[in-house]
């Protein structure tokens, strides 16, 4: 039987066996998804993370994001908690404290309205998801109650990622295929 661990092990390996070509590819047809769909329209603040290895590439996203004069905040850890930081430009950035791009803004956002959009490892329809095991965005997403959009690649949405108590479920997948949720 299946655990989490090797869910993500496995979907990990998957992903890294990805050519940059393939990645950027896939990533493009979400960024259009993305751009279309209509919480993302109507949201003036879009929380989103840096990519990092072979996830979705977010710099287009970011960037799309930004020339259409929306809010971008992108994820730190500070104090062992994920926080949200204003990002104005690609080249304002750090490596923070688990090897991950983090904004260098002082600007802490406040919440109040706009669209999360998550990593996952592996979802599936269920809206559950599973990511790097910190639990981070679960309970960033329980927490802010705001709107939460997991992109992914197809092949990593599977029949069940083995939810627990402690899972916040996304609320829509959007992946180069196709789109999930209500």
């Amino acid at each position: 039987m299946e655990t989490k661990r090797t869910i993500r092990n496995k979907y990990l390996k998957l992903r890294k066996q990805m050519s940059k070509e393939e990645n950027r590819s896939r990533s493009a047809r979400i960024k259009e998804r993305l751009k279309n769909y209509p919480p993302y329209q109507e949201s003036k603040n879009i929380y989103v993370f840096i990519n990092m290895e072979n996830e979705v590439y977010t710099e287009d996203i970011i960037n799309m994001a930004l020339a259409e004069g929306k809010n971008v905040w992108c994820p730190k850890i500070v104090g062992g908690e994920m926080e949200f930081y204003r990002l104005e430009d690609l080249n304002q950035v750090s490596i923070g404290c688990l090897g991950i791009r983090e904004p260098i803004s002082l600007e802490r956002a406040t919440y109040k309205e706009g669209l999360v959009i998550v990593p996952f490892i592996a979802a599936d329809k269920n809206l559950n998801r599973i990511g790097y095991g910190k639990g981070y965005y679960d309970r960033f997403i329980w927490e802010s109650g705001l709107f939460s959009v997991g992109i992914g690649f197809d092949f990593q949405v599977i029949e069940d990622v083995l939810a627990t108590q402690y899972d916040t479920p996304i609320n829509y997948i959007i992946t180069d295929q196709r789109e999930i949720g209500k």
